[in-house]
C-alpha cells in the first residue's frame, strides 16, 4: 500500500486537508507522535527533549502572532484560537506520553 499526502491516517481522521500542515488535529497529534518516537530512536533523549521543548514553546508564538495577523488584517483576532488550543492540547499529549517515549521499550500507540 502506497500513502499520498496522508491519505489514509485523512480518511481515519475525517480531515479534508490533504498533506501534513496543522499540527492541530488528531492527524496531526499522529504526525507529532510519529515524530517525537523517531527522533528518540535515532537521536537520543536530548534531541527528543530539544524538540518537545520546542513544540512547548511554539504554541505562545503561534498564539501572539495569529493574534497579530488576524488583527492587522482586519479579521477576528481570535480567529486561530482553535487551532492554538488544539496545538496545545497535542503537545500535551506528547508530554503525558514522554516518559513512554523516553524508555524506548515498544508500546502501542493509539492515538487516532
Amino acid at each position: 500500500m502506497i500513502h499520498i499526502q496522508g491519505e489514509s491516517v485523512s480518511r481515519a481522521t475525517s480531515d479534508a486537508e490533504k498533506g501534513y500542515v496543522n499540527l492541530y488535529n488528531k492527524k496531526g497529534l499522529q504526525l507529532m507522535l510519529s515524530n517525537h518516537v523517531r527522533i528518540r530512536k535515532q537521536f537520543g533523549v536530548g534531541w527528543f527533549l530539544f524538540q518537545l521543548i520546542n513544540f512547548t514553546i511554539a504554541i505562545p508564538i503561534f498564539a501572539i502572532c495569529s493574534f497579530f495577523e488576524n488583527l492587522v488584517s482586519g479579521k477576528n483576532p481570535f480567529k486561530r484560537w482553535a487551532e492554538v488550543k488544539g496545538l496545545a492540547k497535542n503537545t500535551l499529549t506528547i508530554w503525558k506520553l514522554s516518559p513512554v517515549i523516553i524508555s524506548n521499550k515498544p508500546y502501542f500507540y493509539k492515538v487516532l
